[in-house]
Order: structure tokens, then sequence, then C-alpha cells
């Protein structure tokens, strides 16, 4: 199976999430420890499925790059790279918290939410 792979770079460190696999998510220092950790993430999250006799998700997420005019018009590009960048930023402390065990629960479940891409 193949599934889609958000990665993210952050100031210091790269964030990757599955958006078919919730809570599935890895944060690592460079582009390439973060795809290793998150296949490693992909694996153990499909195992933990199986082994509970649970479906696995099938891939249904795509992705797209898009142009958008009105991001390169000036102070509003400005704005809108700070606004995607506030959002990015609350989506790594989330999976981050999630890695290290400081959510559980429903909090864990809400990073799913956090961690999946939306469209306003």
């Amino acid at each position: 199976m193949r599934y889609l792979v958000v990665v993210e770079q952050g100031a210091n460190s790269f964030g990757a999430y599955v958006p078919d696999l919730p809570a599935c998510a890895a944060a690592g220092e460079t582009r390439e420890e973060v795809l290793r950790l998150i296949r490693e993430a992909i694996e153990f999250h499909i195992e933990g499925l199986q082994q509970e006799g649970q479906p696995l998700p099938p891939p249904s997420s795509t992705s797209e790059v898009v142009d958008i005019a009105a991001a390169q018009q000036g102070d509003g590009a400005d704005r809108l790279e700070h606004r995607c960048s506030s959002r990015s930023s609350v989506r790594r402390r989330l999976i981050a918290s999630a890695l290290d065990g400081t959510l559980v629960g429903s909090d864990a479940e809400a990073v799913a939410d956090k961690a999946s891409p939306t469209v306003p």
C-alpha cells in the first residue's frame, strides 16, 4: 500500500503525518530522518491495527500544489505566509506532544484532527 505523507519543515526540525492514518506522525531533525521515522510509524500503526483485528484504512488522500495569485501580491503574501506558518507550528507542537507521551486519550485523538489538513 502507498499512503500520502505530509512533510513540514520547521525552524529546527521536520514533522510528518499521514492523513489516512489518524495520529500517525513523526518528527526528526532532517527530512531524511523524518521520512525514515514516518515509515516506521506507519508499519507500527498497521501492525497494531492487524493485531487488534481492525481493518486497514484504505489510502484515499491525494495532494495538489496550487498557485494562489493573492499570495503573490506584496503584503498579502506576508500575512498568508505568517498565518500558514502559525498553523504549522501548532500542528508540530501537537505532534511532538503526542510522540513524547504527554498527550493521551482524547487529547491524542485531537492530534489526528489537527494533523489532518483542512480547507477553510
